[in-house]
């Protein structure tokens, strides 16, 4: 909890409570407040100020809530400021962003080591970690079924060599305890496609099946949703981890500097020819260059560039949501 949500606390009423999202069931939103759960719904006003779904609580949010006298109900005023949260462009809602999880400290992409492993997909979910201020991990699942691991590990290097990867087995006590370790403390949360092993993953850090599994399709590797909605689960070694229903779907929604996720192509933009270079057609252009001899690959170069022209798209919806969230603030 940071001290700007503390801050954002003390200027309530004495009677209200501080707490935090750990699950959300439609309209429902269970709040977890000093070891106990209420369930809380959204005030008027709120729903009244609100312009999008993702000003509404997600899983790992503080909230500002009314509770009831009379039984566990609860009425939630605010939601406090972010200070991380992981965000996709939303299926079937006009473009819209949808927050997977907030307040968080690491994001494991969880990719599984047989016919599933996708490389563009891998980047696209790399892609929606951009801009969370929260660390990036892939966690490649079931190692005890691949014969040629390095040659996975190979691949994701290409799109980012910065990016931390760990390969583990729900089956292995060592890789539970290296796992473990790393999550004590923190917040994280794990997503990927369906079948992959999340569930069962967590299930072994609780030490006991508190998450339904389901057995993959031979045919090609493709799991059913296990998990049917996002949940945040206490960890026995203190922690917290998210899990989330298997995303068939994922593009990243980033607002803000997209060229500082490329720290390569950042670096080599300094000695182009011009300042706006684009990378695509001006002379002398430093990024091209490395392109053409192989120092940057790509796999990289062409996720710069969906990127940048998606980022672009969402920065004008941005400053026309807030235009129209001060026009209604001054009402």
């Amino acid at each position: 909890m940071t001290n700007e949500i503390l801050e954002e606390f003390s200027k309530f009423q004495e009677d209200m409570l501080l707490g935090r999202i750990t699950s959300v069931h439609k309209s429902l939103y269970l709040i977890s407040s000093n070891k106990v759960l209420y369930k809380g719904k959204m005030s008027g006003r709120f729903s009244y100020t609100a312009l999008s779904k993702s000003d509404y609580p997600v899983v790992g949010d503080y909230v500002i809530f009314m509770p009831s006298i009379y039984d566990d109900s609860a009425t939630i005023e605010k939601v406090c400021t972010r200070h991380s949260k992981i965000e996709r462009l939303g299926v079937g809602t006009g473009g819209d962003k949808q927050i997977l999880a907030a307040n968080i400290d690491l994001i494991y992409i969880c990719v599984s080591l047989n016919e599933d492993f996708n490389i563009k997909k891998i980047q696209n979910f790399i892609s929606t970690t951009y801009g969370s201020n929260a660390e990036a991990i892939v966690l490649l699942t079931k190692k005890d079924l691949c014969d040629n691991i390095e040659d996975y590990t190979n691949q994701v290097k290409k799109l980012n060599k910065n990016i931390e990867i760990m390969v583990v087995s729900s089956y292995s006590k060592e890789d539970i305890l290296l796992l473990e370790e790393k999550l004590k403390g923190k917040t994280s949360v794990f997503i990927g496609s369906s079948g992959v092993g999340k569930s069962t993953l967590i299930n072994q850090l609780l030490g006991y099946d508190y998450l339904k599994t389901l057995d993959i399709r031979l045919s090609d590797a493709q799991g059913k949703h296990a998990t049917t909605h996002r949940e945040m689960i206490e960890l026995p070694r203190g922690g917290y981890i998210i899990d989330t229903p298997g995303l068939r779907v994922i593009n990243s929604y980033i607002v803000g500097d997209a060229l500082e996720n490329f720290d390569e192509i950042s670096e080599l933009s300094q000695d182009c020819l011009y300042n706006d270079c684009t990378h695509i057609h001006e002379p002398n252009c430093k990024v091209r260059e490395a392109l053409n001899n192989g120092e940057i690959s790509t796999e990289l170069f062409n996720s710069y560039r969906n990127i940048l022209r998606l980022n672009r798209y969402n920065q004008r919806r941005e400053l026309e949501r807030k235009r129209v969230q001060n026009k209604r603030k001054k009402r």
